[in-house]
C-alpha cells in the first residue's frame, strides 16, 4: 500500500494508536496477555512509518520520525510496565494502575510539548490556487507538526503567480494554527 499524502499516514497512524490503546484497555480489564495484540499493532505501525516516511515527509522527515518514534517508545513502556508482575491487593492494583496512568500522562504531555517547541518553525508551504487583489488563495497540505488542517485558504500576498509554491507564515493559537501571509 502506498500512501500519497501526510494526512493519509496520520489517519492510519491515529488509527493503529486507537486500536492498541483498545487493546490496553481490554488487557488491564481483562487481566490477560491481550497486550501482546497491542505490541502486533504497535509493530505494524513502525513498518508502515518506517516504509513509507522518506516519500511522504521530505524535508519534515526528521521531526516526524523523532515524534512517533517517541509517542511508540512511551507505549512501548506503558505496556511492559503493564506485563510486570501483578500486585496481590485489589488496593494496591488500583494504586498501581493510577500511578502508571498518571505517569504516562505526564510524559506524552512533557514530550509533546518540548517536540513542538523544538521543531515548531512558524511557516509553512502552500500552492497558489488563485491571485487576487492583494490576497491569493492557496492549497495547504496537512501539516501535523504546525496543526494546520489540509485545505484552502486566502492570505494576503502579491508578486506570485498561479501554481508557484510558497512559505506561509503562521499566527500560533491553541491546538490550531492559521495562515496569515506570504513569508518575505
Amino acid at each position: 500500500m502506498i500512501m500519497k499524502t501526510k494526512a493519509e499516514i496520520a489517519k492510519i497512524v491515529q488509527l493503529l494508536l486507537i486500536a492498541y490503546a483498545l487493546c490496553l484497555s481490554i488487557a488491564i480489564l481483562l487481566k490477560s496477555w491481550y497486550i501482546l495484540s497491542g505490541a502486533l499493532l504497535l509493530m505494524v505501525l513502525s513498518i508502515i512509518f518506517i516504509n513509507q516516511r522518506k516519500n511522504i515527509l521530505g524535508e519534515d522527515t526528521e521531526p516526524y520520525t523523532v515524534f512517533f518514534g517517541g509517542i511508540e517508545t512511551i507505549f512501548l513502556a506503558t505496556t511492559i510496565l503493564l506485563l510486570a508482575p501483578r500486585i496481590q491487593t485489589p488496593f494496591e492494583q488500583l494504586q498501581h494502575s493510577i500511578i502508571l496512568l498518571t505517569s504516562t500522562i505526564i510524559v506524552l504531555v512533557a514530550f509533546t510539548a518540548l517536540f513542538f517547541k523544538k521543531y515548531y518553525r512558524g511557516y509553512t508551504y502552500g500552492t497558489v490556487v488563485v491571485v487576487g487583489n492583494g490576497k491569493i488563495t492557496v492549497h495547504i497540505d496537512y501539516d501535523f507538526i504546525h496543526q494546520i488542517k489540509q485545505g484552502t485558504y486566502t492570505i494576503d500576498g502579491m508578486g506570485v503567480k498561479e501554481g508557484d509554491t510558497v512559505k506561509i507564515r503562521l499566527r500560533r493559537k491553541w491546538f490550531k494554527n492559521e495562515p496569515i501571509a506570504i513569508c518575505a
